[in-house]
């Protein structure tokens, strides 16, 4: 039966999950530090994560959770910093590692485009890599 011209047109299911994914991906929870956290893990010990043998792995890192927050619906102010590891004692010997990692962030309809940083910003900072000196 065709539908009159006064009823609204029905969202095809694709639509339907777009707006359900941008819905998903609204910053309504925003922590109330300010900051997106997150965290990587690695199968590894280490007895100083902040050592410069860990640097290229904490600017890729660092890059991620840049990326990752955008997706989410927040800017970032500032960049990803390291917050530091816990180490999860496995078994057979074998260590995991989770590595934090936090970021500024505001709301993209709160954000000032000037003062987003982006992972194309941090990249050219760093001389176009993520990879240390």
């Amino acid at each position: 039966m065709p539908r009159k011209k006064s009823e609204p047109k029905t969202p095809r299911v694709a639509e339907m999950e777009t707006a359900l994914e941008t819905q998903a991906r609204q910053p309504e929870n925003v922590p109330a530090d300010g900051r997106y956290h997150k965290f990587f893990t690695v199968s590894a010990a280490s007895d100083d994560w902040e050592a410069p043998e860990h640097d290229s792995m904490h600017n890729a890192n660092r890059l991620a959770i840049l990326e990752e927050a955008m997706h989410h619906g927040l800017h970032p102010q500032g960049e990803a910093r390291y917050d530091g590891h816990e180490e999860i004692p496995g078994n057979r010997g074998r260590h995991t590692t989770k590595l934090f990692y936090s970021v500024e962030v505001v709301p993209a309809d709160q954000a000032d485009a000037p003062h987003t940083v982006t992972v194309s910003k941090v990249l050219h900072d760093h001389g176009g890599t993520s990879q240390a000196e």
